[in-house]
């Protein structure tokens, strides 16, 4: 742990914090009564606003368990005792955690240990990022729902009439928020699983690069006798496992 780390976790968590403000007071400016929200545990559950807002606090503890992970417990690769500046070396040692490690429960340690630090790193900005969606999409519908008169309402779906002479829906963005909003909940949902698809590629391939670049500019040195591969705690891996696990789910 170094003053880094306690720098980002706590920069990513008032992001978090941010965006989660912003998702509340934007899901109010929709509607107070939560009529057309779509957070699937408030809709399951039927909780009113001070439910959406526990809901809201959970999933961010629930995010910043791998962040907290990535911060305070795990354990940088041992890149210095690599063989050589190939990438699959590198991806080796990254995984392994120490190249010579023989006993293959702390193999499998190091390995979950790599996939969560990625989690901690990934799982955040996804949240962030889908935060950020969210908010934009309620404030375009809040406004949308002061600009159109709705007429009936079956489900999800809104039958609604707008004036045409209104220059509003002649212009691009009048145009384009018509064309969103008269998506179903299926499309919509698919255009932003696609945005958050490609955002997670990116996160991946910078994350990969990163850690290769982090490797390369390590010197190498001789492995000794006595050197032995990090090893986090058995329940802290667990825990950080399957929280990230339920995310993803």
């Amino acid at each position: 742990m170094n003053n880094n780390s306690r720098k980002y976790f706590g920069i990513i968590i008032g992001i978090m914090t941010v965006c989660n403000i912003l998702d509340i007071i934007s899901t109010y400016y929709v509607s107070p009564t939560l009529e057309y929200e779509g957070n699937k545990w408030v809709r399951l559950l039927s909780l009113n606003f001070k439910g959406l807002i526990t809901v809201l606090i959970i999933m961010q503890v629930l995010n910043t368990i791998p962040l907290w992970f990535l911060c305070f417990k795990y354990n940088e690769p041992k890149y210095q005792f690599r063989n050589s500046n190939s990438f699959f070396e590198v991806l080796k040692i990254y995984f392994k955690n120490y190249p010579h490690e023989t006993v293959t429960w702390k193999k499998i340690k190091n390995g979950l240990s790599g996939i969560l630090a990625y989690s901690g790193f990934a799982f955040p900005l996804i949240y962030i990022f889908s935060k950020i969606i969210v908010t934009i999409e309620n404030f375009a519908f809040g406004f949308f729902l002061r600009k159109v008169t709705i007429d009936s309402k079956s489900g999800d779906n809104l039958n609604i009439s707008y004036h045409k002479t209104d220059q509003f829906w002649n212009s691009l963005p009048g145009k384009s928020l018509l064309f969103y909003m008269n998506c179903s909940v299926k499309q919509k949902l698919a255009i932003q699983n696609s945005i958050l698809t490609s955002i997670s590629i990116v996160l991946l391939l910078f994350y990969i690069w990163q850690n290769y670049l982090k490797a390369i500019r390590t010197p190498m040195t001789e492995i000794s006798d006595n050197t032995n591969s990090n090893e986090v705690s058995t329940w802290v891996l667990i825990v950080a496992l399957v929280v990230s696990i339920f995310i993803l789910t």
